[in-house]
């Protein structure tokens, strides 16, 4: 194990507090009072649980320190551990390949990929629409090749599992946060249906989906109105048998939603055929996802970086990206993307980072799952043993920047530019902001702020629109802005993340 790996072999040496009470080392006693006031207030009037652990940079002093060793519902900060967990298996510069071979002659040619799960297979990574396949039809018409009888072969069988984290509840697998995972996914597992009335003034709606190529079976339709508030809400959704339309929509303005898809296999290999068929090269309907050992000839090695996931993963929080984490990490492990052995992996560095076993429970990769468990100085110490890594920069550049891009874009809009760099996470009962403080371009103090909603009558008052109020005023008092009279400064900005 390298000097990297053993960051996440910590023995925990968080201050501990009492279950309502806010130990402080050494911090400014104004600070000190307007935070314990802040978070008994949070507590009385915003209907939640609040832990918060904050540490000096580089000295390792803790600052302040409440229900520290308490498990909470951490939401997207759960894609911190996944995060680091990657950079120290991967490295810094992380790459994923897919292969394209050309199998077999007569009617059995026939073309194979090798996939290892390459999560940037979508224009959000700066790859236009088509592009992906372009160097394959390239490829095949330099050799000729405008027929392959045999269709497609694949190494599925290295990819086996759940797409998707099994206690995840059924009825969000259609929204677009939830999106499959696996070998083959296209523009990170995500539908996206346009419907385009403008123009007509009634008759069904014409749509588009994208990426361009699928096929799905439909049900229903969505029909143009010229009123306004009767076409303000069409219905778009995917279900088992296909897409499902209804209701109507506005003549006067376009609408796209965004779904996951039900089988991102499936999608990638009727794109693979469209794209194909666009230079004329025709694929046999034959699919296999076993791959025979017959030898093949190399058509193309793409090679993709993976940084751009990670920041997707950290700075827009994509669900997505931090499952196929865990399913590349057991990839690069043992030869198997399987999903529940990724978690293992991250079950595994948790219980050498934490002293308590209690304190944490590991239930996905992302924070959607609500088994989730972990404390704030659990991740408190993680984060502020970070910067001895040099591996460090590659993740802490790629959190969300307040008044920069990502989930904090519009909040502590009142903080200079990249004042904190910082992880957002909210479920409906749970909302969670960590990172650090940053001085002169390097960070000066890690924080952990953990909320999470009250059981029965004592949430009443939750939302999570106060609790992100709540975070930024601590944020605030930690950076030191209040005002002359000592009080801190009351924020209104909104968020989201």
């Amino acid at each position: 194990m390298g000097p990297a790996a053993g960051l996440l072999v910590l023995a925990l040496g968080a201050a501990r507090a009492g279950a309502g009470g806010l130990a402080e080392r050494g911090t400014p006693a104004g600070a000190v009072r307007d935070l314990a006031s802040l978070c008994r207030e949070a507590e009385a009037k915003g209907g939640m649980r609040l832990g918060l652990w904050a540490r000096r940079l580089p000295s390792g002093r803790v600052l302040v320190s409440r229900r520290a060793e308490e498990p909470f519902l951490p939401a997207s900060n759960m894609k911190l551990f996944t995060a680091w967990l990657f950079l120290e298996t991967f490295g810094v510069a992380p790459t994923s390949r897919t292969r394209f071979y050309l199998v077999g002659v007569g009617k059995a040619r026939r073309l194979r990929l090798r996939t290892e799960g390459d999560p940037t297979r979508a224009r959000e990574f700066g790859l236009a629409e088509g592009s992906y396949f372009r160097k394959l039809r390239e490829a095949l018409l330099a050799r000729r090749i405008d027929l392959l009888p045999g269709g497609v072969e694949w190494n599925g069988e290295d990819w086996p599992g759940p797409d998707r984290p099994p206690d995840w509840p059924a009825s969000i697998r259609h929204f677009s946060y939830a999106p499959p995972t696996g070998g083959l996914v296209l523009d990170q597992g995500k539908l996206r249906v346009r419907l385009d009335p403008v123009g007509r003034t009634k008759g069904a709606c014409p749509f588009t989906l994208q990426p361009r190529g699928i096929r799905l079976p439909v049900k229903g339709r969505v029909l143009v109105t010229t009123d306004r508030r009767a076409g303000s809400r069409p219905f778009v959704s995917i279900g088992p048998k296909g897409l499902v339309l209804g209701q109507k929509i506005w003549n006067r303005r376009a609408a796209v939603f965004t779904l996951a898809q039900r089988d991102p296999e499936e999608v990638f290999l009727q794109v693979l055929g469209y794209e194909c068929g666009l230079s004329g090269i025709r694929l046999g309907r034959a699919r296999s996802d076993r791959t025979s050992g017959e030898r093949g000839t190399l058509l193309l090695e793409e090679k993709h970086d993976l940084l751009p996931a990670l920041e997707a993963m950290l700075r827009e929080s994509e669900n997505f990206q931090a499952e196929q984490a865990l399913r590349l990490l057991a990839f690069r492990k043992t030869g198997k993307g399987d999903w529940r052995t990724g978690r293992s992996l991250l079950e595994k560095s948790f219980e050498r980072l934490f002293e308590r076993r209690g304190t944490w429970v590991v239930g996905d990769g992302s924070g959607l799952s609500k088994r989730n468990r972990i404390s704030p100085s659990g991740l408190g110490t993680l984060l502020s043993e970070m910067p001895k890594s040099p591996r460090f920069p590659a993740l802490w550049t790629r959190l969300a920047a307040n008044r920069g891009p990502g989930t904090l874009k519009r909040r502590l809009s009142d903080l200079p530019p990249g004042r904190v760099r910082a992880k957002t996470g909210t479920l409906n009962e749970a909302c969670a902001l960590s990172g650090f403080l940053v001085e002169g371009g390097r960070p000066v103090l890690a924080f952990v702020i953990l909320m999470q909603r009250k059981e029965g009558k004592g949430g009443r008052a939750w939302s999570v629109r106060k609790a992100r109020k709540y975070q930024d005023e601590i944020v605030r008092i930690l950076a030191g802005r209040r005002d002359a009279g000592g009080a801190s400064r009351r924020g209104t900005n909104r968020g989201r993340g």
